[in-house]
């Protein structure tokens, strides 16, 4: 009677072993399955040129407003949702200001995948605007996460353009009429001194209010088969920290052979349409 007992006694200290060792597997899977969501991030980094402009002769002539952006990727392995960037301004000058939304907002961005926001900014048609700076920072934040900031500081430059008829827009393709919640695309086709140039940029002029780049691609003639997948071109590797002594200026390392683009300059935009309105799409 005894050793009958004590096998039973046994058999359900093993059972019990078996139902806590299967718990056991069970928290440990749910543990390792919050750690994945724990390692969610995103990083935002600068994806435009700090030097905007007015004509060096005729503040009334040629463009006046240049495009600040900045690429939002999801590190995680799992998407995440309502990604919202905003536009701060870290300073003030009355010749700076933006021309279109300052909060930009993403429904989804997958595991892996980077989108691009950019805000139009404008500057005062008025020699008194040369040289002039603002600083500003672009903060992304989304469900879950924290928030996190393009470097600081970081600040628009003014600088005066010089025209010169090695360089031109020679054509903009593209629909006339679109429609909201469509996908499109446009073209601009540029060109700049064979050899191309240490910084370059080449755009399209898109309110962000009605439209929202999707994607970008571009090509150059100089170096041959030279990609992009923004429309700005870093390609001698330029320091636009304002507390560097070497600021504004290319210190390397160059991000192209020879650390020069352009040439034959070719840009596509992937666009969406948000809302309804008029506007004029100027390179």
């Amino acid at each position: 009677m005894r050793e009958l007992f004590s096998y039973r006694n046994r058999k359900l200290k093993l059972a019990g072993l078996l139902i806590l060792k299967r718990a056991l597997m069970l928290s440990l899977f749910l543990v390792v399955g919050a750690a994945q969501t724990a390692f969610a991030g995103i990083t935002v980094t600068p994806t435009t040129w700090n030097v905007i402009g007015l004509d060096s002769n005729n503040v009334n002539s040629g463009p006046d407003t240049f495009q600040a952006g900045a690429r939002v990727c999801n590190t995680g392995g799992a998407a995440i949702t309502n990604v919202i960037g905003d536009f701060i301004w870290d300073s003030t000058n009355s010749f700076i200001n933006l021309s279109g939304a300052s909060t930009l907002t993403v429904s989804s961005l997958n595991a892996g995948a980077c989108v691009d926001l950019y805000y139009p900014v404008v500057v005062t048609r008025s020699a008194s605007a040369y040289n002039a700076t603002r600083r500003y920072h672009v903060s992304v934040r989304a469900d879950g996460l924290s928030s996190v900031s393009t470097p600081m500081p970081r600040e628009l430059y003014v600088e005066k353009i010089i025209s010169q008829n090695r360089n031109s827009v020679t054509s903009i393709s593209g629909p006339t009429t679109v429609y909201v919640g469509q996908t499109y695309t446009y073209t601009v086709n540029a060109s700049t001194a064979t050899q191309g140039y240490e910084q370059l940029e080449a755009f399209l002029n898109l309110p962000n209010i009605i439209f929202q780049v999707l994607s970008i691609s571009t090509t150059y003639s100089s170096p041959a088969g030279a990609t992009n997948d923004k429309f700005y071109a870093d390609a001698c590797g330029w320091d636009n920290n304002p507390l560097s002594g070497t600021y504004r200026s290319c210190i390397g390392p160059a991000n192209y052979s020879g650390g020069k683009a352009g040439g034959t300059v070719s840009t596509t935009y992937t666009v969406k349409i948000l809302s309804t309105g008029t506007t004029t799409a100027s390179a």
